[in-house]
């Protein structure tokens, strides 16, 4: 990434007088309180906004309050722990009970980056550098908070050293500060999804696998900087960026290739877009005009023999087996599979097989492969249905393709209407909406469901497939609650907890 489309950018100054200092701090600490979503929130608390005062309060998830509108801004709660400033912009660090740990004005700055708080005082002498626990891991008169909006770690310097912290406080590197009479510039980049984060300090990107919260390696560079995971089995392979594209494993640079040559995508190596390269940069697939590859990874993939109508099906890079057939999608683009499983086609009926060639089962189409839920859409004849993987049907048969999975339980549509298909049991709602915000939360279990004129909408619970609430204004669904109109809604008991209406 080039500098120009940096994430992160904070200025270290040196050289400069306390005023100067409290004036950065104070800005820094502005964009903490509208960015920050790091860490863990895995709270049973969180706040609400109260739009015509601009307070926020606390409530629980089954909608009880705990606080008044008291706190002008905060962040989230992590790990149990929120910062909060009230109206005359003192700070303070509560729990989820609104209780102050770090009290009101005792510190006139607190920080929060990647799992840890600075808390910063202009008439004391020592700043603290404080673990999610709340633990004292570093203190000293020159602390400064060197990274904002972080999630998995945190980068800090008291002028001598540069530390960088991991999200438990444990400290992972530590590097010389190279003093300047001007300022000098940070900049980092993570992946909250691997768990791999990097900076750019003094011309050398920095690699850290936050999740094993060990350094991984640093290399040259003049202005590019950030890393991928290759291997998210193992962790010891990454493609990191510099100077060149360069291939580590196990905290070694195996091979290097041209600057902007290489891009990661679900793990895989792709070089120069004709490429895909084994985890020490040695030659996997290669793509060319004659060649038709279907593939999950460099270690599992088919390829269609030219003009023969067989398939060649590799395991860990190795010719295994030939099966007839032909690919039905194929290349470096299209021919990505999210699973090793892969439809072919043999004279009039598709296939399904996995990694090693077997065949799992026939179809006249196969629609839709959904390995996650263990669900496959085939079509035989006119009819359509859902089976598993072992081929076992999951759904009646249906003359038209009217039919969709809410949970555990498939529907078909008719005359506007949702119906299941065992029970027979209607849904008064035509239509479902999933919200991809609230992916791998509590909330997740939940959709939407709307009639055909969109004057009627329904919470609906795919676990135990029952509405648990009906509406006539469109539902927004958030991890901690939902709202309808303004009101705000428990997850827990489908209750109104707090209407912003009323204000």
């Amino acid at each position: 990434m080039e500098k120009k489309n940096n994430i992160v950018k904070i200025l270290i100054f040196t050289g400069i007088g306390l005023v100067a200092l409290l004036g950065i701090t104070f800005l820094m600490s502005k964009v903490l309180f509208k960015t920050n979503n790091s860490g863990t929130n895995n709270s049973n608390a969180f706040f609400v906004r109260n739009s015509k005062i601009s307070k926020y309060a606390i409530y629980k998830k089954d909608g009880s309050k705990i606080t008044d509108f008291i706190y002008k801004n905060t962040s989230n709660f992590i790990n149990g722990y929120a910062v909060v400033t009230y109206s005359d912009n003192k700070k303070a660090i509560v729990d989820e009970n609104g209780k102050e740990v770090i009290k009101k004005g005792e510190y006139d700055y607190i920080f929060y980056s990647g799992g840890n708080y600075l808390l910063v005082s202009t008439n004391k002498q020592v700043s603290k550098l404080l673990n999610y626990k709340l633990n004292v891991i570093k203190e000293n008169k020159d602390l400064s908070m060197l990274t904002i909006n972080t999630k998995r770690f945190s980068v800090v310097t008291d002028k001598k050293k540069i530390y960088v912290y991991s999200f438990t406080g444990k400290l992972m590197y530590e590097l010389e500060y190279k003093g300047y009479t001007t300022s000098s510039n940070i900049y980092s980049i993570e992946s909250s999804v691997d768990e791999v984060a990097s900076f750019y300090y003094d011309k050398k990107n920095y690699v850290f696998d936050t999740k094993q919260e060990k350094f991984v390696i640093s290399v040259n560079t003049d202005t590019k900087y950030g890393a991928s995971l290759t291997d998210v089995k193992n962790r010891n392979s990454y493609v990191v960026y510099g100077d060149k594209d360069y291939i580590v494993v196990n905290n070694k640079v195996v091979a290097e290739k041209e600057k902007g040559s290489i891009r990661v995508e679900k793990y895989n190596i792709f070089y120069n877009g004709k490429v895909i390269l084994k985890k020490n940069g040695d030659l996997g697939i290669e793509f060319d005009k004659d060649s038709k590859i279907t593939y999950n990874s460099v270690d599992s993939y088919l390829k269609e023999i030219k003009d023969t109508k067989k398939i060649e099906v590799y395991q860990d890079g190795k010719l295994i087996t030939t099966i007839d057939g032909i690919l039905t999608r194929s290349g470096i683009s299209s021919g990505y599979s999210s699973d090793p499983y892969y439809v072919i086609r043999n004279k009039d009926k598709y296939l399904l097989v996995d990694k090693s060639g077997k065949i799992l089962m026939s179809h006249d189409f196969i629609l839709d492969v959904n390995i996650k839920v263990n669900s496959i859409k085939v079509k035989d004849g006119k009819q359509y249905y859902y089976v598993d993987l072992n081929n076992k049907e999951l759904s009646p048969k249906s003359d038209e393709d009217n039919m969709v999975r809410l949970g555990e339980k498939y529907y078909y549509k008719k005359d506007n209407k949702l119906i299941e298909c065992k029970t027979e049991k209607e849904l008064d709602y035509k239509y479902y909406i999933q919200n991809s915000f609230i992916k791998g939360t509590d909330a997740d279990i939940y959709i939407i469901l709307r009639n055909k004129e969109a004057t009627k909408y329904a919470l609906f619970n795919t676990k135990t497939a029952k509405i648990v609430g009906e509406y006539t204004k469109f539902v927004s669904l958030y991890k901690d609650y939902y709202i309808v109109g303004g009101k705000y809604y428990s997850y827990i008991n489908n209750k109104v907890f707090y209407d912003d209406n009323n204000k």
